[in-house]
């Protein structure tokens, strides 16, 4: 994956794409597009393995539909956090999954994934909103704040209704895949199914957001 990621350029919020290294100070995010996520080796046969899909399916109660596909750098700076880089929950669906993989070395200065234990059995509030790690602390306990670090390749899967966050980096940028299964499509996302070559023998509903 990194390696076809290599050379291929990322999307900045100003719609400008540049390669990685090009990426001006104080961005603090930059997404592959979804054209190169989808062509990505490995990618789509992963998200549509059978252990995946199993998983998937008996969690949410029904047949999923991948609803997110991302590949994103999360670089490291002193500027204020981007609000997806705070402890929030998401509202994707009545009830969702997501693979994260981390495919560069994911250590406490690169910015590792947090996740408060047991808050995804929790309701949650009825708008969007973000949380300081102390609040979280005194509400669940210390022993609730999971931090995931690991080599490239650690992979894990969450209930993202749950309390989570991706710090900025300190030192190392953080490069992560996440495919997200949910019931329905995300309301907040314009899907514009491709094709993708060569064509794999996947689910065409649980694909039917991303694959023409």
């Amino acid at each position: 994956m990194n390696r076809f990621l290599s050379d291929k350029p990322v999307l900045l919020s100003s719609g400008e794409r540049v390669h990685r290294e090009r990426v001006p100070p104080g961005c603090v995010m930059a997404d592959y597009q979804l054209e190169t996520v989808l062509n990505c080796p490995h990618v789509l046969a992963l998200a549509n393995s059978d252990f995946l899909i199993r998983t998937a399916t008996q969690y949410l109660g029904c047949r999923p539909t991948i609803s997110t596909l991302r590949i994103w750098w999360s670089f490291p700076g002193s500027w204020p956090e981007a609000s997806a880089q705070s402890f929030h929950r998401d509202r994707d669906d009545w009830r969702c999954l997501k693979l994260f993989v981390y495919l560069t070395d994911v250590d406490e200065a690169s910015g590792p994934h947090h996740f408060v234990r047991g808050s995804h059995r929790t309701q949650p509030e009825l708008f969007w909103r973000t949380y300081e790690a102390e609040t979280l602390e005194k509400a669940f306990g210390r022993h609730a704040m999971c931090v995931v670090t690991g080599a490239a390749g650690t992979a894990f899967l969450e209930d993202t209704i749950g309390l989570h966050a991706g710090p900025t980096p300190i030192r190392q940028p953080r490069l992560v895949l996440q495919v997200g299964y949910t019931l329905l499509p995300r309301f907040s996302l314009l899907y514009k199914p491709i094709d993708v070559r060569p064509r794999l023998a996947v689910d065409k509903y649980i694909n039917r957001l991303f694959i023409r």
